[in-house]
C-alpha cells in the first residue's frame, strides 16, 4: 500500500480533539514539551558519533519521546532542554528489564534476515513502544535482537542497506507519532 493512501489515526477524531501542535497555544506547547511527554522510548547501542547522538535526542524531543537511552556510549552534548530526557545505561539487558517492568513492547530496528523483520509501515505500534537502534555500520547482534519482542525495518530502495541511525530514528519516531499521536 503506498504511504500516501494511509490515513492518520488522529483523523478519526474530531479536529478540535486532535492533539496536534496546530491546535495548541505557545504556553500549552511549552507545558507539553516539559511535562506532557509521550510513552515512546528510544534505545541506542554504542553510538560513536556525537552528531548522531545529538540528532537522536533532538528528534526525540521534537516528537515528545519519554526518553532516549544510550547504551555503552556517553550522553550527547545537547541543549539543556534536550539533555533532561537522555539517560545512559551499561547494558541492553538492564534497559530491557527496566522497560519490561514498565510494560513496554521492545522493537529491534534492523533488517537482519532470519528474524522475520516487519516493515514499520505494516505494523501497529503499541503506545508503550521502545525502539532499539544498533551501532553505526554494525547494527544489532543476534543476542541483542533476541532480547527484543519483534523487529521492524524501514523499507528503502537503492544500494544502501539502511539509513543512518539518526535518520532512521527520526523516521521511526514520525511513524510512531502518526499512529499514536504525541
Amino acid at each position: 500500500m503506498p504511504i500516501t493512501s494511509l490515513k492518520l489515526l488522529s483523523e478519526e477524531r474530531p479536529l478540535d480533539q486532535q492533539r496536534t501542535f496546530a491546535n495548541l497555544r505557545a504556553e500549552q506547547l511549552e507545558e507539553l514539551a516539559l511535562n506532557g511527554r509521550g510513552e515512546m522510548v528510544n534505545v541506542a547501542m554504542e553510538l560513536s558519533s556525537g552528531f548522531n547522538r545529538v540528532s537522536m535526542v533532538r528528534a526525540a524531543n521534537a516528537f515528545l519521546a519519554r526518553e532516549t537511552i544510550f547504551v555503552g556510549s556517553d550522553l550527547p552534548e545537547a541543549s539543556e532542554d534536550d539533555e533532561q530526557f537522555a539517560k545512559r545505561a551499561d547494558s541492553l539487558e538492564e534497559v530491557v528489564t527496566y522497560l519490561k517492568e514498565l510494560g513496554y513492547y521492545i522493537w529491534a530496528v534492523d533488517n537482519v534476515p532470519g528474524f522475520d523483520p516487519k516493515s514499520i509501515f505494516e505494523v501497529e505500534l503499541p503506545r508503550k513502544s521502545a525502539f532499539v537502534y544498533g551501532r553505526e555500520q554494525a547494527g544489532l547482534s543476534p543476542t541483542e535482537i533476541n532480547l527484543c519482542d519483534g523487529m521492524i525495518y524501514i523499507p528503502m530502495a537503492g544500494a544502501a542497506r539502511s539509513f543512518n541511525v539518526a535518520q532512521a530514528s527520526a523516521i521511526i519516531m514520525g511513524e510512531y507519532t502518526r499512529q499514536n499521536g504525541f
